[in-house]
């Protein structure tokens, strides 16, 4: 009986074995979409800390990951940092949730073309991560 499933399955892949190539094209094209609406994506993370101490230890991942600051504006939930790493956009927005929790949003890059998304994702995680480190220290308390 499992022979008889298994010649049937082989059957049913072999007919479909001309779609392969249509599928590949698919997957690549899924693949190609799912990076740049990845680069549109933030990355969110909550601190429970207060915001002054949120707001250095941002200062001091960017110092600290040689990314200058171009500008701060400011906003009514918060800070959002304007900042170039090799021309390419960093954007970090903070957030007061609470007066003891901060959210912190870290983009970088607008598309594929400027910032391929493997670069993208590092610098992102590499601030979030300095700031989670300044934090757990104890260094801006």
């Amino acid at each position: 009986m499992k022979q008889f499933f298994l010649c049937i399955m082989l059957c049913a892949l072999a007919s479909l074995q001309s779609g392969c190539v249509v599928a590949a094209l698919g997957v690549a094209a899924a693949g190609v979409s799912t990076t740049v609406s990845a680069m549109d994506e933030e990355v969110s993370q909550s601190y429970p800390y207060p915001y002054w101490c949120v707001y250095r230890a941002t200062h001091a991942a960017l110092n600290e990951m040689a990314i200058p600051v171009s500008s701060i504006e400011r906003t009514d939930e918060g800070d959002k940092f304007f900042a170039t790493t090799r021309k390419y956009p960093v954007i970090i927005e903070l957030r007061e949730v609470t007066p003891s929790l901060v959210n912190v949003s870290v983009s970088a890059g607008n598309n594929v073309f400027q910032l391929d998304a493997a670069t993208g994702q590092a610098i992102v995680n590499g601030v979030q991560d300095v700031i989670r480190r300044s934090l757990t220290a104890g260094l801006y308390q």
